[in-house]
């Protein structure tokens, strides 16, 4: 790259260079300029907390196509609030790991997540035999997210293992639905009255306006009685 003060050598990754111009023979197939191979997921979704999982085996018969694996992540964010410093809206996160050598990969040359862009790009040398799994998290959304994946190497295409959610601190716990109440007084059954029970939002609401006459001693022996009623 040309800079006033000279020349500034650049390397994928690194804060001198833009995306440039495209070089077709290291982006896709093409057949007489290349021999590794293309996987594409396209508008695939995900759920906050969820994590969608991918596994490729490096193959050898790629010649020297075998020794790099690349895989890109995009997505599109809905729009940012005006004026914002972090804009990224829906978060997903793309997280390789080479299972052969236990070495885990962050995008963008980072050495962790990246939580603010939507493009996430990670480039790894691999031998022949690697297994990598390719993770592609919902981290922090505000709905369901989709997402394309393009990944190149000596690869054919990747699994994909069920939508699996993620570790928390603190578990979520699941609704529960209210139970269905049937009440039952033990009050004396000589006495003329009657309880229209009414369940909401797990709230129990009671008609008493059929012995709204009586006296009050008698509400007060009922709403006594009301500890005696139970589930059945």
């Amino acid at each position: 790259m040309y800079d006033p003060n000279g020349i500034v050598p650049t390397a994928p990754y690194d804060a001198h260079q833009g995306f440039g111009r495209v070089n077709l023979s290291r982006s896709l197939p093409l057949a007489g300029a290349n021999s590794f191979n293309a996987d594409f997921k396209d508008r695939l979704e995900v759920e906050q907390g969820e994590a969608v999982l991918f596994t490729y085996a490096i193959k050898d018969t790629c010649g020297s196509d075998t020794s790099s694996f690349s895989v890109t992540l995009v997505w599109t964010d809905p729009g940012g609030t005006a004026g914002c410093t972090a804009c990224l809206v829906n978060d997903l996160d793309l997280i390789v790991t080479n299972l052969s050598t236990r070495t885990t990969y962050y995008p963008n040359g980072s050495d962790q997540k990246d939580d603010a862009n939507n493009v996430e790009r990670v480039q790894i040398s691999v031998a022949s035999g690697d297994n990598i799994s390719v993770t592609v998290a919902g981290t922090n959304l505000i709905s369901t997210a989709k997402f394309s994946l393009a990944v190149t190497g000596c690869v054919d295409e990747g699994g994909v293992s069920p939508t699996t959610p993620l570790p928390t601190k603190s578990p979520t716990k699941s609704p529960t639905a209210y139970p269905t109440l049937s009440l039952q007084p033990s009050i004396d059954p000589d006495r003329k009255h009657t309880l229209v029970t009414t369940m909401v939002g797990g709230e129990i609401f009671i008609d008493v306006s059929t012995i709204l006459n009586s006296s009050c001693t008698y509400l007060v022996d009922l709403l006594r009685e009301w500890n005696a009623w139970k589930y059945v």
